[in-house]
């Protein structure tokens, strides 16, 4: 299914932040940011470092069961779901996670990456450090109640939409209701009787569900689950006991707030941009009105968009007695996923990323240990008859990343007439050379030639503009063709991975061995992005 691999360095790309690129590149100012840079052989401090203890793995294995159990998932004592769950239990075993949002059937590509990630990460540390156990872990961001970003999925075909009131409400809640229409959608996508078969199955992952929780839940199963993954739903009162401490920390010292404020305020003076910014309470509160703010009034806490008001005393007992209530925001989540889970390392993209680099002071001031910050895999599936009409036009891949403008300049230097920019770089090369001669033996002579050099530049620069205009004529269908490809692996001018669905190759091909090509595929290097070539 995969013919051929390529590969464009992050600098190259031009996709990612400076914060990003000084990060892969170990750059002095963003060491204060993390603990342990991602190297294979720096998991052996983390191991070391990472505290998990029994009572806590017993209550993470317990719960696991009984969230397959709720999504209607039968566990054989032989599968690899329940040995990888029992695994847990033992002192040797650590996971390495990464989470999404429940997007509608997987979301965007890179939802798929971003879980191929972390199991690829488990097999080589395991190979690594033989002595010990290595859980993919996938969470669920069951919580999240921003409904407008899950709701929809993108192929060639158009945009399928999931049209309903979700009411404010966390989306792992949503009922399945009129679900029909994104169903009937998805099942027009085959264009042949084993794509047929292949979306029924996935369509039935839904179907049989109680919520979209259970139902991303069952999906996900299916796609990886002889891999090894766990999946875990953090909208759980058993796991949220252990949260109490930190829900009271946040509410009533707001320790949180003050350590990632001066974490931004850092970041910013260094020149870097910030990602999140925090509250003074970072919680949510979910009621029958749906996830909304908990603000403080004086002495009394109050829940937006509701009537309900909480004294100190009233809402300290909903904490101890009634912790599912509460949510954590972006900031938050984090602390919760590490407190919960015998984790070494979180997989993310770069945005992800960026804002756990400002998280670290919040571990420290909750006593939880930071984990390695990995980023995922980034991945672009190029149709082999699209590269075969690129080469033959004299473009690369890697060529697709660079600006319209300059494409237009490559072919036009590639056709036999064109080349301009070359020659005007020659000549600016060439009067550079004798001013630099003029300098050594009169600099009266040099400051003439510069005077002459800067004269001609405005009128050359003029000339060559309309130059270019008659050269990128020439050009301009085979232009045409190359954007037109182009806008293929960046439609609407986001990446690929960004942007369609897993399912545009699923509409004639086998997902499964799709996913399982690019798995063979992807590697953990952290600085380049990887370009297959599908048939």
């Amino acid at each position: 299914m995969i013919l051929n691999k390529n590969y464009i360095g992050f600098e190259e790309s031009n996709q990612f932040t400076k914060l990003i690129l000084d990060y892969v590149n170990q750059k002095t100012n963003t060491k204060q940011f993390y603990s342990h840079f991602p190297s294979i052989e720096n998991f052996s401090t983390q191991i070391k470092e990472k505290t998990f203890d029994s009572n806590s793995r017993k209550i993470l294995a317990n719960e696991l069961l009984k969230q397959y159990e709720y999504s209607n998932i039968i566990l054989t004592k032989n599968s690899t779901t329940l040995q990888q769950i029992n695994l847990l239990e033992q002192e040797n075993t650590y996971t390495i996670t990464t989470g999404h949002q429940l997007c509608l059937f997987t979301g965007p590509l890179y939802f798929i990456y971003k879980i191929l990630s972390v199991i690829k990460w488990c097999e080589e540390l395991k190979t690594k450090y033989p002595t010990y156990n290595f859980v993919p872990v996938f969470w669920m961001a069951s919580e999240d109640h921003d409904f407008a970003e899950i709701n929809h999925i993108y192929t060639s075909e158009g945009k399928i939409n999931w049209n309903i009131n979700s009411n404010n409400k966390p989306v792992g809640q949503l009922l399945l209701q009129n679900f029909s229409s994104v169903t009937d959608n998805v099942a027009k996508l085959a264009t042949n009787n084993f794509a047929k078969k292949q979306l029924e199955e996935w369509i039935d992952c839904y179907n049989k569900s109680k919520n979209l929780s259970t139902a991303t839940r069952n999906l996900v199963h299916s796609l990886f689950a002889e891999k090894g993954l766990i999946i875990i739903d953090g909208d759980s009162k058993v796991l949220k006991k252990e949260l109490v401490e930190i829900i009271k920390k946040d509410l009533f010292e707001n320790i949180n707030y003050t350590a990632i404020t001066s974490s931004n305020k850092l970041l910013k003076s260094i020149g870097y941009k910030t990602q999140v910014n925090g509250r003074e309470i970072n919680f949510f509160y979910i009621n029958n009105s749906g996830r909304s703010l908990i603000k403080k009034q004086k002495e009394h806490y109050r829940v937006e968009n509701t009537d309900k008001i909480l004294t100190i005393e009233q809402l300290i007992n909903e904490i101890e007695n009634y912790p599912e209530r509460f949510s954590p925001n972006v900031i938050i989540r984090p602390l919760y996923q590490e407190k919960i889970l015998p984790n070494l390392a979180y997989v993310g993209g770069p945005g992800e990323i960026a804002y756990w680099l400002q998280l670290k002071s919040l571990f420290q001031v909750n006593n939880i240990h930071f984990p390695i910050l990995l980023l995922r895999s980034f991945v672009y599936l190029i149709q082999a008859k699209d590269f075969n009409q690129l080469k033959k036009a004299g473009i690369t891949l890697q060529d697709l990343f660079r600006t319209d403008k300059e494409i237009e300049r490559k072919l036009i230097a590639l056709n036999k007439d064109g080349g301009h920019k070359e020659k005007w770089e020659e000549i600016n090369d060439c009067l550079q050379q004798i001013i630099d001669i003029a300098k050594k033996s009169d600099n009266k002579l040099s400051s003439e030639l510069i005077k002459l050099k800067t004269s001609n530049n405005k009128q050359l620069k003029s000339i060559f503009k309309k130059l270019e205009k008659i050269q990128g004529s020439k050009v301009s269908t085979k232009h045409k063709k190359v954007k037109s490809i182009k806008n293929k692996y960046f439609p609407n001018k986001l990446p690929q991975e960004r942007y369609f669905n897993i399912l545009e190759y699923g509409k004639t091909e086998s997902i499964k061995e799709l996913i399982h090509s690019i798995y063979n595929e992807i590697s953990t290097t952290q600085n380049e992005i990887q370009l297959l070539q599908i048939y």
